[in-house]
């Protein structure tokens, strides 16, 4: 995790999402995180005697603690003096570092060799600890402070953790361990940590490079831009790197070569023959004297080059960068200043030059100019800082400051505004049906600077920068997420007269699958780069948006954490969009209907799961795992009406991400309670789920239940463990649940799922493996029962239907790397799967899916990212495909913010979860084929 300055943007805080239950796809980690904690050192039955806090350098280059701090708080706590300051060290790419820190009496192994020894007494069980830039006491039970690096929650009392659920509990023999040997960072702390046997790791040991290992070590060297004073020199100082550090000696020559700038006019002529790069080390500086020049005119240029390379094992023959001196008087554009690539052109120079005020707040303003006629640079600046006396929108200024770069957007620090009149707003940027480029293979910033290593975002995005935009026929597409900071953070929109943004089949545009087969070819999917995140809130009051609403906007075009932004300074609800909730149609009477919702880490007012909701006792509402016992009841309201009158009390309802039985059949009362006569009883069996939640079933009254068995808990996997939990390991965290039931004197089954989620599937081997077993196991089971395999499924009887719920975790077609729903239907294509088993198709004859009946445009039940996908599904046996009257998804919880008013509100089912359920209707008349000889004999 790396925070941002909360007052900055609309993402602060997000990474302590309260509702974050799906891991964003994981991107290369560029900073230090805490990788282990363990607080039980010295305790009773403990192994080691100390404490111990672990760091490591999950980035591709060398990172320095100078100045930084541990700081450590108890698990409902807001006092952050707890502290160990940390030296001025440098971490290299894959390096651990180990940190002691208080000792008890028991134990009865000292830690091997400490990199710093601290005197942190950490809890055993639960608390918070924070990497911290600077040695200031951090503030607050949950503190948002820009120079948090890193933050664990751990324990299930930790008040605190990124993405709304801290990590398991440890105890006086396990401690919290990031996975991936701490490469795994999704601002995740409940998916990102495992429990296991302490394992301290010091500066000694081998390094871990997260990309898998350090690879051929390359050299480079960047390119620099400055300004040639108007009197005597300034310095270009260039950086020579490597790719990681070497074990040995790296030498090289480094020279400079005139370009349009000329040695003697414009610069000193410099050369360094046997330059070296030490061993464990990664950079080499190289500076060159810059002459005065105060004529105005064009930018000039000059190389440095490196050659004659050697030691280390580098691959790199030869290297060369661009010196580009531009000359200190003229007038300054503030294209000049951005450039027409990804960075701007003038990073870390102090420039000067002159714009109109086109917007104010969010801890600074914007200035734009009249423009320099290049499309491929913006015309536009965001000014960190307060706004002088009498500075309004519109004022002319001229502004002398520092350009630098704050997670995307370009910016002007330490800022001295002048006003110096009143200006002319200049016209805003129409976004259209071009604007985006909705082409990921061509966005509309392409050319200039930008290369094909920029994000689409970037290559969609940069060259408006902080530009006044219009947009007229906005839409939604994904509801606010919701922040720890801010309740209704940035929604996502798009221009109207684009589709609206959901998933497609395979691989993203520009993803490459790790170690491809041969014949392997998937769909590529194009990413909806013409998305865009909408936040009302950064210039204006934060307004709820609801997906699907229409909108006018004018404003400026931010850029945050890798997407624009549009920051409206006007704003218009034109179409509310849906009335939500939007229910599925009402069954003919006799007619078997069968659901699936997702209700959300239903977690009771107890203390009835161990550890896990320990902090019911001593912390209620503290997170979603003990609620007060108000919130609990405003959350079964909710899903009642969800039940009743949106899924219109389905005679069987398969549920994912409940806590325990005693849970589920509070729920089952409260809907019997609102609805006498519907009789819903609960089934569940405790899983594996280290966060404690389950899958089940409501079952309506008028059916009559056989069996309900759990299949699979022991199953295990070799090649779907983590680094943490080395193989053999659980396969199923939440087994499946098997329902034999009758209805209307039919026999039938349904079988519950909540499958491995996607998070990491694209960089960890272990999640893809782990997805695509799971996905074999559920097509043998269905099989099994196809085929009336009763010593392999109990029950298992030839010629009796079955449907197969739940959460699938898995989109409706292959994502490239595995195509879990065709493979438990019987329909996965090799060629588009990177992963592939002899076996397959398993199912014969295959399953339908009945979100094929569903129209394509509602076929969606979670959000992600800004696109809407499908992850909940129902696939039935021909016999029940045969019999289907219709199938439909609700819509109203994917929909709706998740920090808006709706959340808390028990008069309306709407965003009673995050996913939307579904349900089914099969026809059972007389002629029914399925049912026709009434119960069949197990």
């Amino acid at each position: 995790m790396k925070q941002p300055r909360i007052a900055r943007t609309a993402r602060a805080g997000a990474c302590l999402l309260a509702l974050g239950l799906f891991p964003a796809l994981a991107t290369a980690v560029d900073h230090v995180v805490v990788s282990q904690v363990y607080g039980g050192g010295g305790n009773t039955g403990a192994t080691y005697k100390q404490d111990f806090i672990e760091l490591f350098n999950a980035s591709s280059t060398p990172k320095s603690l100078n100045g930084w701090s541990i700081q450590y708080a108890s698990a409902a706590g807001g006092t952050w003096n707890n502290m160990t300051l940390l030296p001025n060290v440098t971490l290299q790419p894959g390096q651990y570092y180990l940190v002691q820190q208080a000792s008890g009496s028991g134990g009865t192994v000292d830690l091997p060799s400490p990199d710093l020894v601290g005197t942190i007494a950490l809890s055993g069980t639960a608390g918070k600890v924070a990497l911290v830039s600077n040695a200031v006491p951090l503030a607050g039970t949950c503190p948002s402070d820009a120079a948090i690096v890193d933050f664990v929650g751990f324990g299930a009392t930790a008040n605190c953790s990124e993405g709304g659920s801290p990590t398991p509990a440890p105890s006086n023999t396990t401690a919290v361990i990031r996975e991936g040997g701490g490469c795994v960072d999704t601002d995740h702390n409940a998916t990102d940590f495992v429990t296991g046997a302490p394992t301290p790791r010091n500066t000694s040991m081998p390094l871990n490079m997260c990309s898998g290992g350090p690879g051929p070590i390359t050299l480079s060297v960047a390119d620099v831009g400055v300004t040639a004073p108007a009197t005597g020199t300034t310095t270009a100082t260039f950086t020579v790197s490597l790719s990681s550090a070497a074990a040995s000696n790296v030498t090289f020559n480094i020279a400079t070569l005139d370009g349009t700038a000329v040695a003697g006019s414009d610069y000193v002529a410099a050369n360094q023959n046997g330059a070296t790069i030490t061993a464990g080390n990664t950079t080499f500086t190289f500076s060159v004297t810059i002459l005065a020049n105060s004529t105005p005119g064009t930018p000039r240029t000059f190389k440095v080059k490196v050659d004659n390379i050697a030691g280390g094992g580098v691959t790199t023959t030869s290297a060369e960068a661009t010196g580009t001196i531009t000359s200190t008087t003229g007038p300054l554009r503030i294209g000049d200043i951005q450039g027409d690539g990804a960075h701007p052109a003038r990073l870390n120079q102090t420039v000067t030059f002159d714009g109109v005020v086109t917007a104010i707040g969010a801890g600074g303003y914007f200035v734009q100019d009249a423009g320099d006629g290049n499309p491929l640079t913006s015309d536009a600046i965001f000014v960190y800082g307060n706004a002088p006396a009498g500075l309004v929108v519109g004022s002319a200024v001229k502004v002398t400051g520092k350009v630098v770069e704050f997670y995307g957007l370009a910016e002007i620090t330490q800022p001295v505004t002048i006003v110096t009149g009143t200006g002319t707003l200049p016209a805003p940027v129409v976004l259209d049906a071009t604007t985006p480029s909705a082409d990921p293979a061509h966005p509309r910033c392409e050319g200039g600077s930008f290369v094909a290593a920029d994000s689409i975002q970037v290559r969609n995005w940069r060259c408006l920068q902080s530009m006044r935009v219009t947009i007229a026929d906005g839409a939604i597409g994904a509801p606010n997420f919701r922040s720890s900071s801010q309740p209704l953070s940035e929604a996502y929109g798009y221009v109207g007269s684009h589709p609206r943004p959901m998933r497609g089949p395979g691989l993203p545009f520009g993803t490459t699958a790790p170690s491809p087969p041969a014949g392997y070819n998937p769909p590529t999917w194009d990413a909806v780069p013409y998305v865009f995140g909408v936040d009302t809130g950064h210039l204006m009051t934060a307004q709820a948006l609801n997906g699907g609403m229409r909108f006018d906007a004018t404003g400026v075009m931010g850029f945050d954490f890798g997407i624009g932004v549009l920051w409206p300074t006007e704003f218009t609800i034109t179409d509310q969009g849906p009335a939500y909730p939007v229910a599925v149609p009402v069954a003919p009477a006799g007619t078997l209907t069968i659901g699936s919702q997702n209700v959300l880490r239903l977690f009771n007012d107890k203390h009835d799961s161990g550890d896990i909701d320990a902090c019911a006792d001593t912390s209620p509402g503290s997170s979603d795992v003990c609620p007060t016992p108000e919130q609990f009841q405003v959350r079964l309201q909710k899903l009642s009406r969800q039940v009743r009158d949106v899924l219109r009390a389905p005679a069987v309802l398969g549920v994912q991400e409940v806590e325990n039985l005693a849970t589920l059949q509070s729920l089952a009362d409260r809907i019997n309670a609102d609805q006498p006569g519907l009789g819903y009883t609960a089934h569940l069996e405790e899983g594996n789920d280290v966060g404690g939640i389950d899958v089940g079933f409501l079952v309506r009254g008028d059916v009559t239940v056989h069996a309900v068995t759990q299949l699979r808990k022991t199953e295990t996997t070799m090649t779907g463990c983590s680094s943490s939990n080395p193989p053999p390991c659980l396969l199923n965290d939440r087994p499946p649940l098997l329902l034999d039931a009758s209805f209307n004197g039919g026999r039938f089954a349904v079988l519950v799922l909540h499958n491995r989620s996607l998070g990491n599937v694209e960089t960890q081997a272990y999640v893809r493996n782990k997805r695509f077993e799971q996905a074999l196991s559920v097509a043998r089971i269905a099989q099994a029962w196809q085929t009336g395999d009763s010593a392999s499924v109990p029950g298992a009887t030839a010629g009796v239907p079955l449907a197969i719920v739940g959460d699938f975790n898995a989109f409706e077609f292959t994502d490239g790397y595995v195509d879990v729903t065709g493979i438990i239907k019987g329909t996965a294509v090799q060629s588009e799967n990177l992963l592939w088993d002899p076996s397959l198709p398993i199912v014969t004859p295959a399953l339908y899916d009945t979100g094929d009946a569903m129209e394509p445009a509602q076929r969606y039940s979670f959000m992600f990212n800004g696109y809407a996908q499908e992850l909940d599904h129902g696939v039935v046996t021909a016999d029940l495909q045969s019999r289907l009257l219709w199938a439909a998804p609700v819509h109203g919880n994917a929909d709706i913010p998740a920090g808006g008013s709706d959340a808390t509100d028990p008069s309306t089912a709407r965003r009673s979860a995050d996913h939307d359920g579904f349900v089914m209707a099969f026809s059972t008349t007389a002629d029914d084929v399925i049912f026709k000889d009434g119960f069949e004999s197990r």
